[in-house]
């Protein structure tokens, strides 16, 4: 981003998802060089109108006249210095921004009114498609776009929140299917859930991903209710059995008496 900065000379797009960590390289690309640039929120900007007297007011300048009076009077704020790579205007959340506010950086961008500002704009994707769109002319700046988060990412995350974390298997197959979402992927890790459609066999690395220890506990809970279950069947069983019955007794019948002759 740096190098887009120096070289470029006019317009940039810093884009990335949201929580992705765009605010967190402004943040450090400010605060480790003596330039001070003039930030804007983009969600409280209204207008070209409102845009233009918040850059006036924050140069110390007073606002008078149309808004190209004002316009040609923040030409004589002495530029910055290019070297460190710190823009001079950066507006955040600059997706919400209405198209002739984009218009208005980029007029300044390509020194509609004399010199050239640096202006960094940073926002999520959908940023681009609008500036490229733009009328009446489309807006071509230079794009720089954050990488989807890899497991170190997940883990430099999660280490501010809990001392447990997932096994790096687990963290692998997140990574892999929540990338690009880096709050959804937090709240995933965090509470060790693993997409249905992901393969439970191989990880990113190729290697078996081991189970996580919230079904680990689902499965040493089953095995012992299996256990106590066939233990208590088989105490049933033995208790109810019932002896064998004894062979049959042959019992001897008395011989019937012959009948005596008639006399």
């Amino acid at each position: 981003m740096r190098s887009a900065i120096r070289w470029t000379r006019g317009l940039v797009a810093l884009i990335g998802e949201p929580g992705q960590g765009k605010s967190q390289v402004i943040q450090k690309l400010t605060l480790e060089s003596a330039i001070l640039p003039l930030t804007l929120e983009g969600r409280i900007l209204t207008g070209r109108h409102d845009a233009i007297l918040r850059l006036i007011g924050m140069v110390g300048f007073h606002p008078e006249g149309s808004d190209t009076d004002m316009l040609i009077q923040l030409q004589h704020k002495h530029p910055a210095g290019l070297e460190a790579g710190v823009p001079e205007i950066i507006v955040e959340d600059a997706s919400h921004l209405p198209i002739e506010v984009l218009m208005l950086f980029y007029e300044l961008a390509s020194g509609t009114y004399g010199r050239t500002w640096t202006v960094l704009l940073v926002g999520e994707p959908d940023l681009v498609p609008r500036l490229l769109a733009a009328e009446p002319m489309p807006v071509m700046p230079s794009v720089v776009r954050l990488p989807h988060w890899d497991v170190y990412d997940l883990e430099d995350a999660l280490a501010t929140q809990t001392d447990d974390l997932p096994s790096p298997q687990v963290l692998a197959a997140l990574v892999s299917q929540s990338g690009d979402a880096p709050k959804q992927l937090v709240q995933q890790a965090l509470h060790g859930q693993v997409h249905q459609h992901s393969s439970p066999s191989v990880d990113a690395e190729g290697q078996p991903q081991a189970p996580s220890r919230q079904m680990l506990k689902w499965i040493v809970i089953g095995a012992t209710v299996t256990a106590i279950c066939l233990g208590a069947l088989l105490i049933w069983e033995l208790r109810s059995e019932v002896p064998p019955d004894e062979p049959p007794q042959t019992i001897p019948l008395p011989e019937a008496s012959s009948p005596k002759p008639a006399s």
